[in-house]
């Protein structure tokens, strides 16, 4: 297969990639529709309701004051690198009384924080003020010609007059609050995909949050009453992360000062907290990975005492029985000689872990880290009482720390606001020490570099760093006291080499061509840019003789930036049309390499090498807006070995932006994440497998993604806007994780793969998908299994929410032929404790149209499926074994696949207060207020049983076919009793039945699943079913053997249907009458069940012996007569009773024989016996009159 299919084409929205493809494309009209969409005026008003009236605006643009606002310049070089500050000038849309109070600066500025509440890929800056006893809150557009200035689109805005490359755009959009927001954080509360506000004010008890649509508008639509006033606010991931923002509250009342953390799988609203008790008031809160698994700690300062609360798997999507498994949080607590005042988490020491900056109320600024130890299980049991304290500095003022990458060092700074001093402090890691290798936190207490000062003019009251240009360090944005529009302090390179002659291959610092350039950066300290020359055309092509040098440290390498040559370059004009091709020719082992951290590689086509881009020993890279393994047109092969090669962390390929997009295809691997140290990788907005276009296949020959050997916390997609990625036409898989744990695949199109759309090899604790559509896959046109989890040590990982086999329509109907080839997932390598759906709302499954299974346990125990909607596979919905159904057996006493467990026996389903119409079929549009299931669980004796019913439509009543619906999301108790039986009869109220009939599964409680259970139609009882079978009681083996029923009919609209199961292991017969021969002797167990649409079916059943010779099925007295029947009788058989020849014995057919004074001697529990001439005996009857 070359070419995607064009439902599958049209299904997935994707907007403004431009790679130089026809202009015609498809991919084009979108990007058209996108750039239109960005000229349409805001929605902003106020947050509660009404419309801004219109206003004159004095700058329609947006622009940087010409006066300095905060003297950086020149501080902390060479490693940092900033320019002056300067305030955005701009105007405000919105209601006149708000936009005038904050023009008049009539507002006091309270807080900062950044979320894409557009939806164009590029950060809005959100500010937070208090004026006159309300709240303001502001939104500046982000601006993406500041960051991505070398665009289509930016050039043409050069060319008419309309760029800027200030970061926000003019007007900024106010929207009024009920209370003053000293607490502001910002995420998707309700998870919806789009980004909300929440604010607390200092001293309130309620939190308030103010809902975003995607399309800058907000509205204040829930307020969630606290039992106490608030302390301290955080938001993010708390303990294992899904995708979905989390909240973290200190608040202090009656009953004492308290954390909150809110996190649940349908949001933070609507989650209850996990409350824990403090010794002091919360005064300063920080989410992160301190014990380096994961889960995210929660670090919080409470007086003078520092408490973590450790990270840990809730399992809150799952059913109550598995949360009751999650242990109790486990608690570390250190105290220190003054109040903790404010913590931040991060790389502070390029040792690539996480340590804790804390300050402290004397104006001590610390760092706190585990000490060096031997193992990750040393480590482990290290508590915070024993780690080391580095003190940075005393006395450095009140204030507020944070982490940020404003040094071109491969590790994060801690930055500080000092109130009172009017500055800004930034500690960073000693390069000299970093030069020598010794990155230990005791090397820095020994000798901490002095800290950078920004001199602001004016109390600096919020500082929020952010990426605001070109470059892979953080910009600050200020807000200050007396001041209304916020400041912005942008990072600078220290020096712009260009690159004059790329055909050269010269090998000197500076000689002109792009070895000499990264020799001369990585000579240079501090971050540097490299251009091209503006002289080039087309689309150069470089051709290194050898590797080219590892990038060392911070560099900005743009494949569209223009320097000149004519001088010494200052600046760069990223405006150039094409972008730089490096061809390794298929020799070179890499083609950019880079352990310094910041450094952004933008806009090039790199093929033919080992490795396209290989990062280590560095955090904070980006690679974006490139073409991998193509051509540059985009569609031609010309593959690397690996397009990606990541072995440290923090880095992102790809992102939100649309010119941040990578084109990944025709490599051995697309993507590799591997090693314990590659980390916090985000891959976003991506296509991995196709051309430029969309329109053909060019897989990876291998994998897409490939996340292995330790790699943990990454993410594939993500849950905003601009964050999926459409990966297909792998070798082998689309995503593979191999050894690694605690990974997320979401929000991606995976499908075509010759292997599987996902899997995951001895991995654990990894999520595909989550619990609401946002974070949903749709998985695709595998050639094998839409997800596979293989091995013993594939355990705890989640599968929710995902589209496996099937996509949908825009009404609603399912897109067939879309189905994986093989199963929609499959277990194996005795895979174990994984689950596939949840008991919260959204976190199930939909698995349908695969050719084979929708799940298939072929080997592995303990894994849950619960809560999904299978249907249309050609397999069975569930299978354990991959063998097709597996009967019940006695107790349960078999064992394989999910211990075979056994299924629910349905012995009627029937509707009280019945909706659907007369004896007919339930449509699937009818709801039903009640429904009564009965039955048996046949299990193991005395072991607890939980069940969960679905209806169906796609089903027959011999079929185990899978589910189109769960009715019970929390599923039914059955304890079964010392034979193994479990009775039971429940009642569900409010239910919706889509189609007429309903099945059933079984879980234990080590969360064992079943196989889908017999389906039975739904009733009403206005139809009622009566039947007869006519069966003989004996027969030979290899004789045919008569089966006759009849039906009777009271109220039915259909026509019988009769299913004869002839206990054998045989097909079946649908027939009403038919015969059957059986192969070998036995007692079998027949069953006839008579079933008709609208009614409960009928059954019936019996034993049939079946023997080689003679068997007598009943002996009847008659006079001084005794009947003898059966089969297989012979002329010259003896009858005998209790071993005594009878006498008087006549052959009347091979089905009876009379023995004619024999019903005089025979008597109750007497045995009999007929025996054809050979000595050939029949089985012993006992005589009952």
């Amino acid at each position: 297969m070359t070419g995607l299919d064009v439902h599958i084409k049209k299904s997935i929205k994707r907007s403004n990639f431009r790679f130089r493809v026809k202009p015609f494309s498809i991919l084009f009209l979108l990007a058209l529709g996108f750039a239109l969409a960005q000229l349409l005026p805001f929605a902003g008003t106020k947050a509660s309701s009404g419309k801004a009236p219109s206003r004159q605006h004095k700058y329609e643009r947006a622009k940087l004051h010409d006066e300095i606002a905060v003297r950086a310049a020149g501080s902390g070089n060479p490693w940092i690198n900033l320019a002056n500050g300067r305030d955005l000038l701009t105007d405000y849309n919105g209601p006149v009384e708000l936009a005038s109070s904050l023009e008049s600066k009539q507002v006091a500025p309270l807080g900062l924080a950044a979320g894409d509440f557009d939806e164009d890929g590029v950060p809005d800056l959100v500010s937070a003020y208090a004026s006159a006893g309300r709240g303001i809150l502001t939104i500046h557009k982000g601006n993406i010609d500041s960051i991505y200035p070398d665009t289509p689109e930016a050039r043409a805005r050069k060319a008419d007059g309309t760029f800027t490359d200030a970061p926000f755009l003019s007007p900024g959009q106010t929207f009024e609050l009920s209370v003053s927001p000293e607490f502001l954080e910002v995420g998707d509360f309700n998870a919806d995909g789009h980004f909300d506000v929440v604010v607390a004010a200092r001293g309130g008890n309620a939190l308030h949050f103010i809902v975003g649509d995607g399309r800058m508008s907000l509205r204040e639509a829930q307020t969630m009453d606290l039992p106490g006033t608030v302390t301290a606010l955080a938001s993010g991931e708390a303990n294992r992360a899904d995708g979905i923002t989390d909240l973290v509250v200190g608040v202090t009342g009656a009953s004492g000062p308290k954390l909150m953390v809110f996190e649940g799988p349908e949001s933070a609203i609507k989650g209850d907290p996990e409350v824990f008790n403090l010794s002091s008031e919360a005064t300063a809160i920080a989410l992160g990975y301190l014990r380096q698994d994961y889960t995210t700690d929660i670090a919080v300062g409470a007086g003078r005492d520092l408490m973590i609360v450790h990270g840990r798997d809730r399992r809150l999507s799952l059913d109550e029985a598995a949360r009751a498994e999650v242990p109790e949080a486990a608690i570390s607590t250190r105290s220190f000689e003054s109040e903790l005042t404010s913590l931040a988490i991060g790389d502070f020491t390029g040792d690539e872990r996480f340590e804790l900056a804390v300050l402290t109320e004397d104006g001590t600024v610390m760092l706190v880290g585990e000490r060096e130890t031997k193992s990750e299980l040393q480590r482990s049991a290290v508590q915070p009482e024993d780690w080391n304290i580095a003190t940075l500095a005393v006395g450095s003022g009140k204030g507020k720390i944070m982490g940020s990458r404003l040094s071109s060092l491969s590790h994060e700074t801690i930055l500080m606001i000092d109130r009172t001093g009017r500055k800004l402090r930034v500690w960073m890691d000693d390069a000299e020490r970093r030069e020598r290798g010794d990155r230990t936190l005791a090397a820095i207490s020994n000798g901490p570099s002095a800290p950078a000062t920004l001199e602001v003019e004016g109390e600096p009251v919020a500082v929020l760093p952010m990426r605001l240009n070109m470059d892979g360090l953080s910009d600050l944005v200020i807000l200050r006291n007396g001041m209304s529009g916020p400041t912005v302090v942008t990072s600078a390179p220290n020096s712009t080499i260009t690159v004059c002659n790329p055909s050269s291959d010269c090998g000197s610092p500076g000689c002109g061509s792009l070895r000499g350039a990264i020799l001369q950066a990585n000579q240079s300290p501090g971050a540097d840019m490299i251009a091209f020359s503006g002289s080039l055309s087309g689309v150069p092509i470089i051709q290194p003789s050898d590797r080219l040098p590892t990038i060392t440290e911070a560099v900005t390498l743009s494949g569209t930036a223009v320097g000149s040559c004519s001088s010494a370059a200052t600046e760069v004009s990223p405006q150039a049309a094409q972008a730089i091709e490096l061809d390794g020719r298929g020799s070179l082992s890499e083609g950019f390499r880079v352990s310094g951290g910041g450094t952004v590689l933008r806009n090039f086509v790199v093929n033919r090498f080992g490795n396209g881009f290989q990062i280590f020993q560095s955090r904070g890279n980006f690679i974006e807006g490139n073409i991998i393994g193509l051509r540059p047109d985009g569609s031609t092969t010309s593959g690397n070995a690996v397009g990606i090669q990541l072995m440290s962390g923090g880095h992102t390929v790809g992102g939100t932006a649309a010119p941040a997009r990578n084109l990944i295809s025709s490599n051995q691997n697309g993507i590799i994440i591997e090693g314990g140290s590659a980390t916090d990788i985000n891959v976003q907005n991506n296509i991995i497998g196709t051309n430029a276009a969309l329109t053909q296949l060019r897989g990876n020959f291998q994998n897409g993604v490939l996340i292995r050997n330790g790699a943990s916390r990454n993410t594939v997609g993500g849950s905003f806007a601009g964050t999926d990625n459409n990966i297909f036409g792998s070798g082998s898989d689309g995503v593979q994780i191999n050894t690694a744990g605690g990974n997320n695949v979401q929000r991606n199109n995976i499908g075509q793969h010759q292997g599987n759309g996902v899997s995951i090899l001895s991995g654990s604790g990894n999520l595909v998908g989550g619990t609401n559509d946002i974070v949903r896959n749709n998985i695709f046109l595998s050639n094998n299994n839409g997800i596979e989890i293989n091995g013993n040590t594939a355990t705890a990982n989640l599968v929710q929410g995902n589209f496996i086999g099937v996509l949908f329509n825009t009404d609603g109907t399912p897109r067939a032929n879309v189905g994986n080839n093989n199963h929609g997932i499959a277990f194996n390598g005795n895979a174990t404790g994984n689950r596939v759906g949840g008991a919260s709302t959204g976190s199930g499954n939909i698995i349908a149209f695969n050719r084979g299974d929708g799940v298939s346990v072929i080997s592995g125990i303990r894994n849950l499926f619960i809560s999904n909607r299978i249907f249309s596979n050609t397999g069975l919905g569930i299978d354990l074994g991959n063998d097709g159904p597996t009967a019940n057996d006695l107790r349960d006493a078999d064992d394989g696949p999910n211990t075979l467990l056994n299924f629910p026996e349905l012995t009627s389903a029937s509707i009280v207060d019945s909706l659907a119409p007369n004896g007919s079929n339930l449509s699937p549009t009818e709801t039903l207020s009640t429904i009564r299931i009965t039955g048996v669980m046949r299990g193991a004796p005395n072991k607890e049983h939980f069940l969960q019913f679905y209806a169906t439509d796609n089903c027959t009543v011999s079929s185990a076919q899978g589910s189109q619906q769960f009715l019970n999301s929390l599923p039914f108790l059955v304890l079964t009793d010392a034979q193994g039986n479990g009775p039971f009869d429940f009642t569900l109220n409010n239910v919706t039945i889509t189609g007429g009939f309903v099945n059933a599964l079984a879980m234990d409680a080590e969360n064992n699943t079943s196989e889908f259970s017999l389906c039975f139609p739904v009733t009403d009882g206005s139809c009622a079913v009566t039947c007869n079978a006519t069966v003989p009681g004996a027969a030979q083996v290899g004789s045919a053997v008569s089966f006759a029923a009849n039906a009777t009919l009271t109220g039915c609209q259909g026509t019988a249907a009769y299913d004869w199961d002839f206990g054998d292991n045989t097909p079946r017969s649908s027939e009403q009458n038919t015969t059957h021969t059986y192969a070998q002797a036995g007692t079998y167990t027949w069953r006839l069940t008579v079933s008709v649409a609208g009614g409960a079916p009928c059954t019936r059943q019996g034993t049939i012996i079946v023997s080689a010779g003679p068997v007598i099925a009943n002996a009847v007295r008659s006079g001084k007569k005794l009947i003898v029947t059966g089969a297989g009788f012979v002329a010259g058989a003896e009858l005998r009773i209790n071993g005594a020849k009878q006498k008087k014995v006549v052959f009347d057919s091979s089905t009876q024989i009379t023995g004619k004074k024999s019903g005089k001697k025979v008597k109750e529990n007497d045995i009999i016996v007929v025996i054809n001439p050979g000595n050939v005996s029949s089985n012993e009857h006992v005589y009952k009159p």
